[in-house]
């Protein structure tokens, strides 16, 4: 089914996506190097495709134990981190997108404008 409708969009003129969660915030946050969470640095936001597979390079092959150290991201998404990142570079791939904006203020806020 994703595959199916990622073809779909993939085939529509996108000028921007936009990802919203916990995954894509803490990707951003530790993107940034950010010591901390920090709403105003993250939300508008851009992670490249090679930006993210970068941050998939870098995580995946560390232990939970070592990515609780890592200082932009919560210890309780530690071990689930890596899935989201690995997720969202699929989703990416498969929609044929180059970058992708980070909103942590949800998707209707994102869609009405509300990116920066």
């Amino acid at each position: 089914a994703m595959q199916a409708n990622a073809t779909r969009l993939a085939e529509l003129e996108q000028p921007e996506c936009i990802l919203v969660s916990g995954t894509a915030t803490t990707l951003a946050s530790i993107h940034l190097g950010l010591e901390r969470y920090d709403a105003d640095a993250v939300h508008g936001s851009l992670l490249s495709f090679a930006d993210l597979d970068g941050l998939c390079e870098r995580i995946g092959p560390m232990t939970i134990e070592a990515r609780k150290r890592i200082s932009a991201l919560d210890p309780k998404r530690a071990d689930v981190i890596f899935g989201g990142a690995l997720l969202a570079r699929e989703i990416m791939r498969q929609v044929r997108v180059e970058r992708v904006r980070i909103s942590d203020r949800g998707a209707r806020f994102a869609l009405v404008g509300g990116n920066r």
